[in-house]
């Protein structure tokens, strides 16, 4: 099944679907790979997975926000439930932040999310909420209890250093550009 996935910026509130409470399926969804996580271990010079990601999973055309992040050995799994059924086949996608995404109405193929126009990076980190996750789709003939997700990160990282400042010198912003280049 090929689709399509649309993007837009603005700032708008995450609209959640909320389904019955009666008669659920809990998915576990584990992630693991490494390029797929939401901020920087300097002391393990690697980007891990945190304790409050939630994730967005659809399940056919029905979305749920993730609860319960556990993490434990670098791998992130998130829980999500969704309403009992038989009407296979069953699609499930997910993306990251769980807040980005848009109830607008459309089908799994062209999800609308809202990320942040500014970021509010730390000292140590990127602004997580302004990062952009997307898991390969997966198909199953049955409904699933739980899931391994490979993410895609649809912006890029980057880090550097600022070397030769003076001592009390404190950097409020960067702004980096580069003449008809995309960055």
């Amino acid at each position: 099944m090929a689709g399509s996935l649309t993007f837009m910026a603005c700032e708008q509130e995450n609209n959640n679907i909320e389904l019955p409470q009666n008669d659920l399926v809990k998915i576990d969804i584990v992630a693991e790979t490494p390029e797929t996580r939401t901020y920087i271990n300097e002391a393990q010079n690697r980007v891990e997975w945190s304790e409050n990601d939630a994730i967005m999973v659809f399940e056919n055309n029905k979305g749920k926000s993730s609860t319960a992040t556990s993490i434990s050995n670098g791998k992130a799994t998130f829980s999500v439930s969704f309403a009992k059924s038989s009407n296979a086949p069953f699609y499930y996608n997910a993306i990251y932040p769980a807040t980005s995404y848009i109830d607008d109405g459309s089908d799994i193929t062209e999800l609308m999310m809202c990320l942040n126009e500014k970021q509010n990076a730390t000292a140590t980190s990127f602004d997580a909420a302004a990062d952009l996750l997307i898991a390969k789709q997966q198909q199953s003939d049955t409904q699933a209890k739980s899931l391994m997700m490979q993410f895609k990160r649809s912006v890029a990282l980057a880090k550097i250093n600022i070397e030769g400042l003076p001592a009390n010198c404190k950097i409020n912003s960067a702004v980096f550009t580069a003449n008809d280049k995309t960055l």
